[in-house]
């Protein structure tokens, strides 16, 4: 406790000092704004968490639309690992605006900044804006990942002390359900510290979120025949011959080494799964998928795919992981799409390129005071090196131990996920083993629907999201704004 003491004291001098010494990071004219949002209140910037080796996180935050002297600060974490929340969570889930084709921004009327302050910052470092002059810095992993959200935060409320005793909500999804409870951890950890300014840890919310490998991936690949994308022989197969738990799930390692099932009957059914999934979106198994243009570009989402097959080229044969599997079967599906854009209102399944192409802009990037990068701002970082044991890593006993902290929990999951199955969520909260207090029941959106369906335990609530995907705000921006508002002040779903 000394040394942690001691680091985080130290974090908190450097804290007030970098503020001191930060010019105002105001947004003002920014590109294609519409001007129904003309006295939106932004600000963006880098903000230095390591000095020595000038590590720096970028973080954007976009001021409530209600009250934002009163309403609370609400952190978005994107996953991946090494994908962007400013790029996700901001520019195109919850944010006040998403670009459109044309590079215009259009009013998002379920953004989450309509009630709360929102924040989202680009980390680990080496992803979007946030760089460092030490390259080894982009070796990295879960523990580094939290210490400088924490020594971000720290700087954050020092350089916005207006925030320094507000609720603070943590939230976030997929790679965010190991960010957001180590984050909570180091929080909770820092204040019984004594350092100041204390973070005033309301609760956190993590949307299909990462979990357990063994639970994510075996219910994940089952929810497949569930949903009838696989067959039930594939699956059966899969579980039969695939190793779950290893690298990615379904590693086929050395047989001598792990004692794992068949490899190679395992990627005949892991190659039989690709094909009969065809070329469907699995973050969103039921919508559209985003189809080339005429001139030939294959949509940024298949950056996604190189990430996952990057974040997983380890160890002997790493192609054979499910997650592997589904980073080539994207790449793979991105470059045999027909030359032709649809659009879907109100899903745009071409949003990620659409962003993508807006933060490369210079007169953007100009505008929230983003470094100059050489290689681009790209959505999922590809140069990022994530630590491949914590991807691997189970944070069940951690969210157990928070469950005890009295912050309020949230898991929640749009059912429609193929990548972080809704069976795997309510699988991993099952595995904790906690006192049910509510029973299963339907919850109504202000539509009057079913918006989906909630349980909640002595801990921790559980709650689904009917009819969405991987990105749940994306696809259910109504039902993802009913869920994050009544969560955050604290009404029954």
């Amino acid at each position: 406790m000394m040394r942690f003491q001691s680091s985080v004291l130290c974090i908190a001098l450097v804290a007030l000092a970098i503020a001191a010494a930060n010019a105002d990071d105001r947004i003002v004219n920014l590109p294609g704004l519409p001007a129904s949002l003309a006295n939106l209140e932004m600000y963006s910037g880098a903000v230095v968490v390591n000095a020595t080796h000038q590590r720096s996180l970028f973080y954007m935050l976009a001021m409530s639309q209600g009250d934002k002297n009163s309403d609370p600060l609400v952190a978005f974490l994107n996953g991946g690992p090494g994908c962007s929340s400013l790029g996700g969570g901001m520019m195109s889930e919850c944010g006040p605006f998403f670009p459109d084709a044309n590079g215009n921004l259009l009013e998002n009327p379920n953004s989450w900044n309509k009630i709360a302050n929102l924040l989202v910052v680009e980390s680990p470092s080496g992803v979007g804006f946030s760089t460092s002059q030490n390259t080894a810095d982009y070796n990295t992993g879960d523990v580094q990942t939290a210490q400088d959200w924490l020594a971000f935060l720290l700087i954050f409320l020092a350089k916005y002390p207006q925030f320094a005793n507000r609720p603070f909500h943590i939230a976030g999804e997929s790679y965010g359900g190991h960010y957001i409870p180590q984050l909570a951890k180091a929080i909770l950890d820092s204040n019984a510290a004594g350092i100041n300014p204390k973070i005033n840890l309301v609760s956190y919310m993590a949307g299909n979120p990462w979990t357990d490998t063994t639970i994510d991936n075996m219910y994940t690949a089952q929810s497949w025949w569930a949903r009838a994308i696989n067959s039930y022989e594939t699956w059966n197969g899969m579980a039969t011959y695939c190793d779950f738990g290893k690298i990615g799930p379904l590693a086929a390692l050395e047989v001598a080494q792990y004692n794992a099932p068949d490899p190679l009957k395992c990627q005949k059914f892991v190659t039989a799964s690709t094909n009969e999934m065809g070329n469907i979106d699995i973050y969103e198994i039921y919508q559209d998928v985003c189809l080339a243009g005429p001139d030939g570009r294959v949509g940024a989402r298949n950056n996604h795919g190189a990430h996952l097959l990057k974040a997983l080229a380890k160890g002997p044969d790493a192609h054979l992981t499910i997650l592997g599997h589904l980073g080539r079967r994207i790449l793979e599906a991105e470059k045999s799409r027909p030359q032709k854009l649809r659009r879907d209102p109100p899903v745009e399944p071409c949003i990620d390129d659409f962003v993508q192409t807006y933060l490369n802009r210079a007169d953007v990037q100009a505008a929230i005071h983003a470094p100059t990068l050489s290689y681009g701002w790209m959505d999922c970082s590809n140069i990022v090196n994530y630590s491949y044991n914590d991807l691997l890593a189970s944070v069940l006993p951690l969210i157990q131990t928070l469950t005890k902290s009295g912050i309020r929990m949230l898991m929640y999951t749009g059912d429609h996920d193929g990548i972080i199955a809704s069976l795997a969520t309510t699988t991993n909260v099952r595995a904790l083993n906690l006192t049910v207090v509510q029973n299963w029941r339907p919850w109504i959106g202000s539509d009057q629907q079913v918006a989906g369906f909630v349980e909640t335990y002595n801990g921790m609530t559980l709650a689904t999201v009917r009819g969405a995907g991987h990105m749940v705000p994306y696809i259910q921006p109504a039902r993802a704004f009913d869920l994050f508002s009544r969560w955050v002040n604290n009404k029954p779903l």
